[in-house]
Formats: C-alpha cells, structure tokens, sequence
C-alpha cells in the first residue's frame, strides 16, 4: 500500500508540473484548439492522481 502511495504522490508532483507547463505553453501557442488541449489533458492526469491518491490515503487511514 505504501508503494502505491508513492507512486501516487510522485504522479501528483509531476503532473502538476505538467499541468503548469501545460498553462505556461497555452499562452504561447495561437491555436484555440491546441490551448485547450494544452490545459485539459494535463489536468486531467492530475485529477487522477488527486483521485487515486485521496483512495489511497482513506484505506490507509481505516
């Protein structure tokens, strides 16, 4: 269970960077569609790993 966390939390860590370099390359770029793709697939990941390691951590807890 530990190993997941990590995992997890290491997965939380990189896509928010991604996801912020997502944010910083959509100001760049001049098509919409690339703009947002830019900002929602990343954030995306990020919400999954929100999301698994919020799991993970409950079952931890009980």
């Amino acid at each position: 269970m530990k190993r997941k966390l990590k995992f997890f939390t290491y997965g939380f860590y990189i896509s928010m960077v991604v996801w912020a370099c997502g944010l910083v390359a959509s100001l760049i770029v001049e098509n919409v569609t690339m703009k947002i793709l830019l900002i929602l697939i990343p954030l995306a990941i990020y919400w999954f790993f929100i999301i698994g390691k919020s799991i993970i951590e409950e079952k931890m807890r009980k």
